[in-house]
C-alpha cells in the first residue's frame, strides 16, 4: 500500500466527551455528549458561520459536530434553525467546545502561528 493509500486510509476524526446537563433526557439521563473533529471539508465551512463584524452563528456548529454517546450525529443539517431557539448560552459552551476540541481558540491559533 502506498503512503498515498495508508494517509487516506487513516482514520484521524476523533471524538471528545461533553457534559449538557441541560439536555439530560430519558434516554440520556447525564447529559453526556460527544463532540467531533471536524473534516477537512467541514472546518473550511465554519467560515460560512462568521459574519463580516466576526459574530459567530453557533448552532449550525453544534449541528456539525454533537454526537450521541454511540456515535451518531444528534441533529440534522435543517436542524440549525430550531436549535438557534434553545438556550443561547447552551448552544454557545458547546460550540466554543467543539471550536477548542477542533484547535481553533484564539491560543490555539498563536502557538500554531509560532512554530
Amino acid at each position: 500500500m502506498s503512503l498515498r493509500e495508508q494517509i487516506l486510509a487513516k482514520d484521524d476524526i476523533s471524538a471528545a466527551e461533553i457534559k449538557v446537563p441541560e439536555w439530560a433526557t430519558d434516554d440520556n439521563a447525564a447529559g453526556v455528549f460527544q463532540l467531533r473533529t471536524l473534516s477537512g471539508k467541514q472546518f473550511q465551512a465554519l467560515a460560512k458561520f462568521v459574519d463580516e463584524s466576526g459574530n459567530i452563528d453557533y448552532a449550525p456548529i453544534v449541528v456539525l459536530c454533537l454526537l450521541d454517546s454511540e456515535g451518531n450525529k444528534v441533529f440534522h443539517v435543517n436542524d440549525a434553525k430550531a436549535l438557534s431557539e434553545k438556550s443561547g448560552p447552551v448552544i454557545a459552551r458547546i460550540a466554543k467546545d467543539v471550536l477548542t476540541h477542533n484547535g481553533l481558540t484564539n491560543e490555539a491559533i498563536e502557538e500554531t502561528e509560532k512554530n
